[in-house]
This record gives structure tokens, sequence and C-alpha cells, in this order.
């Protein structure tokens, strides 16, 4: 939830109480998390100050990032960036739990915004910062907040699909606990759905390799290995007809040989995940608040627009 001002996040969290069904229900249970930028690791402007104490008062989540660049308010090499972040970042915190001890604060990239000094473009996804801020963080004992699956691309293509699998994957090695941004392009200028359902299937690859390792004798079958011995074939054992439909099954990456793929069309990834959004869109319907909520939620905003 990103607001420009404190009266803006007010208005929003009126909208999240009117959707929880009042006050006391949104109190039990929060499903929001105010998104503060401040001006930089040693300028924390008066609306982001403004957002955090408000949050820290009502025991709301928040998410507080301060605001470096890479070679232009902060140092431009990736110790220093990132020691200076930090301390921009604990100074917040300090002021959050002066203000309500133990209200939930969530880190953020720390080191800031890496620039291209080419162009002085940021750089949404780059390497540079490697894990470093996710290791600070882990240090503190501070739950994260990163970006992943996005892309400095303009359009969905080679470009966006590797930054944004590079990105998720980083993210998920790094134990980010909220990757954000997924499918924006252009640096968050704009967004794109068929990213948007790239990204979902390398979300479920990620999750699939970096499960956990089953160990029990039907997962480890020592007594099948023994019977089937060196030249033994496990295709037509009941134990593969078991867990054959267990592996990880992609709808968009293709697994086919040239014949069939040519047969079926021979689209290219892009087409096919145009064409998964298409039936998306066409299929499913999304679910619609009740007329009520909906007309109190247009009376917030239409009071906050006047």
């Amino acid at each position: 939830m990103v607001n420009n001002d404190l009266q803006g996040l007010k208005d929003c969290i009126e909208m999240a109480k009117v959707v929880a069904g009042g006050s006391e229900k949104f109190k039990q249970k929060p499903f929001t998390i105010c998104y503060a930028n401040a001006a930089s690791p040693t300028q924390h402007n008066r609306e982001a100050v403004e957002k955090l104490l408000y949050c820290a008062e009502h025991n709301l989540p928040l998410i507080y990032i301060p605001g470096g660049h890479w070679g232009v308010n902060s140092p431009i090499t990736a110790a220093g960036a990132l020691a200076l972040g930090n301390a921009g970042q604990l100074g917040a915190l300090v002021l959050s739990q002066l203000k309500q001890e133990g209200t939930p604060f969530i880190v953020g990239d720390s080191s800031g915004s890496i620039l291209d000094m080419r162009t002085m473009n940021s750089c949404y996804v780059s390497p540079d910062s490697g894990p470093f801020d996710w290791d600070m963080a882990y240090y503190h004992s501070l739950p994260t907040f990163g970006i992943g699956g996005c892309s400095n691309s303009k359009i969905f293509d080679s470009q966006a699909a590797a930054e944004a699998a590079l990105s998720i994957f980083a993210g998920a090695l790094s134990r980010v606990d909220l990757i954000h941004d997924i499918g924006y392009l252009d640096c968050a200028m704009t967004f794109s759905l068929e990213l948007l359902v790239f990204c979902d299937e390398i979300i479920s690859w990620v999750k699939r390799y970096l499960r956990g390792l089953e160990l029990t004798e039907e997962t480890l079958p020592l007594d099948l290995i023994e019977k089937i011995g060196l030249d033994g074939n496990f295709l037509e054992t009941e134990h593969t007809l078991r867990h054959c439909k267990e592996n990880w099954y992609p709808e968009l990456i293709n697994r086919q040989n040239y014949k069939r793929w040519n047969a079926d069309g021979s689209l290219s990834l892009e087409e096919r995940t145009n064409k998964k959004v298409k039936e998306i869109i066409k299929t499913r319907q999304s679910k619609q608040f009740p007329e009520n909520i909906i007309a109190r939620i247009n009376d917030i905003i239409t009071r906050a627009t006047k």
C-alpha cells in the first residue's frame, strides 16, 4: 500500500476497515502493509516519518526504504551503500519502536537502488547488491522485502524472461520473506500480464527446486534398487507408476520435440503466454465486493479527491 502522504494512508486504512467488516476485525487480523520511501538514508522526509509513526501507533506493519542511490546520495560500492542504508533503516526502526515497542517493521533493500552510470537509469534487476542486504537483515532478525519477477525491458521478451527468472531465484535463495513487483517492466513504469503469468510458472519451478528432500522407504526404495539390479528397467515398475505425476510439469515452458512443437503451431514462449493470458481473462471471474462495501469505499474516494 503506497501513499503520497499521511492522509492518503489514513484513507486506505479506512477502506481496509470497511472491507474487513469494522475496526475491531481489522485490528485482530490486519491485511495491509504500508510502504514508505525516505528521501535518502540521511534525510527522512516528513511524509515518510509521519507514515512510520502512524503505523507504529496503530501497530500496523510497515516497509521502510531509506531511498539511497549508489553513487548519488550513497557510496557507489556495495559495502559503502549497505553501511549507509542500514544506518538509515535502523534509525527508522528505532523511531517506530520508541512510538510503540513491538510494532511490526519490515526491512527493504537497505543499500538502495543501483544506477547505470552510462544512462543514469535505475537498474531494476542487478546482481551488484548481491545477497548482502538480506544477510544484514537476518543478522538483525528482521523480516525482509525485495523485488523479483520484474525487468528493465520495455516488453515481455527474452530479456524480461531472463531478468524476471533470475530475480525470483535470487530472492528465493536469499530467503526474502516478501517479494514484490512481479510482472513490472521498464523499472516499474509499466506492467505486463504476460510477464505475470510467466512468473507464476517460474515461481512454481523455484518452489519445487527448493523443496525439502523427503526420505522414507517409499521415496528411497533401496529394496527396489537391489531387486532391479545393475541392468534393470524402472520404467515398468509400480513404484514409477505411483510417482510419475509428482515431478514438476510446466504449462508454458516447451518440452516437445521439434516435430510435435511444429505440429502444434510453432508457438514461441511469448505467444503461448499471451494465449494463456487471454484464456484466463475469458474464463475466470474475479470476486466482487457486496454493493454496500463498494458504496462505502466510493464515498471515501470521493471525499479524498475533493
